[in-house]
């Protein structure tokens, strides 16, 4: 593992890469050098990832990125070490301020798809944490990195996976990796699984005939 003198960039270094959270210390701060290092290491796994996109992928966008990084880092510390006030919270888990967009989902997801297993162990730890509110509430504005943990699908606007080929397809497969019953009973969704996996079907997802 490389290491650095980044707490910050240690714990996503290890997160990207062995899928383990390990949090070094309680530290809720960060400078220039921790967002250098992030943005150029989530470029290289985005570039990385990417070449297995279909169609024509999206830009990598680091604001989005490194937002996701450190919204995931806060959230785990706050999890673990909480010393802030519930009033506290808004301030310290600040919103995405820039259009979303495929190459904003698919940059955030780099580091928002691991907000699930948070949300499951904040959960065990207290369902009353009312820092599970801000958690959930950003696992429904960024569906695509919470496919198999949505609990409202009536709710979802699909308007941002509609227009672009790429982060189309990408949902389907992740509809189909996760298993998603849910997503995968709406209509749209369930026909275009159902010519993804072609002959297939009952290889990679035998219980989907009967939704």
């Amino acid at each position: 593992m490389k290491t650095t003198e980044s707490h910050f960039y240690n714990t996503i270094h290890n997160l990207r890469k062995n899928e383990e959270l390990i949090l070094y210390d309680k530290v809720l701060e960060f400078n220039i050098y921790d967002e250098k290092l992030i943005k150029d290491f989530l470029e290289h796994e985005y570039n990385v990832e990417s070449i297995n996109f279909p169609f024509t992928k999206p830009t990598f966008n680091s604001d989005a990125a490194y937002w996701a990084a450190k919204t995931f880092y806060l959230i785990s510390q706050l999890v673990i070490y909480r010393e802030h006030r519930v009033e506290e919270l808004e301030s310290i888990l600040t919103h995405y301020e820039h259009p979303k967009n495929p190459s904003s989902i698919l940059s955030a997801d780099l580091c928002l798809r691991f907000l699930p297993l948070i949300n499951f162990e904040a959960t065990i730890i207290d369902q009353e944490d009312k820092l599970l509110i801000y958690i959930r509430k950003i696992m429904a504005e960024w569906i695509y990195s919470s496919i198999g943990h949505i609990d409202n699908i009536n709710q979802i606007c699909f308007v941002e996976f509609e227009n672009d080929k790429c982060i189309n397809q990408l949902f389907i497969d992740r509809i189909i990796e996760r298993k998603d019953k849910h997503l995968a009973k709406l209509d749209t969704w369930n026909r275009k699984i159902k010519a993804t996996m072609g002959d297939y079907q009952n290889l990679f997802w035998k219980e989907l005939n009967l939704i």
